[in-house]
């Protein structure tokens, strides 16, 4: 009996071998489609609210580094205001429309984190634009960074970046919640060094 068995595996051994070698490659190619197929869905998803305060703090120690194209979007006062450079920039950007035509997700998700002061709703509002930037929403936006990698700002000539587009449109938000808000305003104070 047992010799029937092994000269039918001699018989069939190339057939069979085949069979096995043919059922190891689909195994493998089926783990490797659903393995692509989650880092996918993992990529698609980013940035993750798991990573969102890494990147958000990376994208401030970014900015930090370039002082020079900052410093032509904004006046150095408090709060920060955006000079006509600034302004022009958010406009070309796209970054008013995104704002202005989703205006009121932008102020709910804001008013979700309820931030106490308007220190507060700055830090909010730039983390919540980097936050969102892969929404449907900031395509335009994206689009207009991948055509425009060199622009002027100002007297400089610069590279745009998610980061300075979050910028602006950060301090844009900022002045739009705090006037729904003025509440969080308080009264001035002085300064005492």
């Amino acid at each position: 009996m047992i010799e029937a068995i092994f000269s039918f595996i001699a018989e069939k051994a190339p057939v069979l071998a085949v069979f096995f070698i043919g059922c190891v490659i689909g195994g493998c190619a089926v783990r490797l489609f659903f393995w692509v197929r989650a880092i996918s869905k993992k990529v698609r998803n980013l940035p993750c609210k798991k990573h969102s305060e890494k990147i958000v703090s990376i994208s401030k120690w970014v900015m930090n580094m370039d002082k020079t194209m900052i410093k032509e979007l904004s006046f150095g006062m408090s709060p920060l205001q955006l000079t006509p450079v600034g302004e022009e920039f958010l406009f070309n950007s796209g970054g008013k429309k995104c704002i202005d035509e989703n205006l009121d997700f932008f102020v709910s998700e804001l008013a979700s984190k309820a931030p106490p002061t308007p220190f507060d709703v700055e830090s909010e509002a730039q983390n919540l634009v980097l936050d969102s930037f892969s929404l449907p929403m900031f395509y335009p936006i994206k689009n207009f960074l991948y055509f425009n990698p060199k622009i002027k700002i100002g007297s400089q000539d610069a590279e745009p970046s998610v980061f300075t587009v979050s910028y602006v449109m950060g301090l844009y938000l900022r002045d739009i919640y705090l006037e729904k808000y003025p509440e969080l305003l308080p009264e001035m104070e002085a300064a005492t060094v």
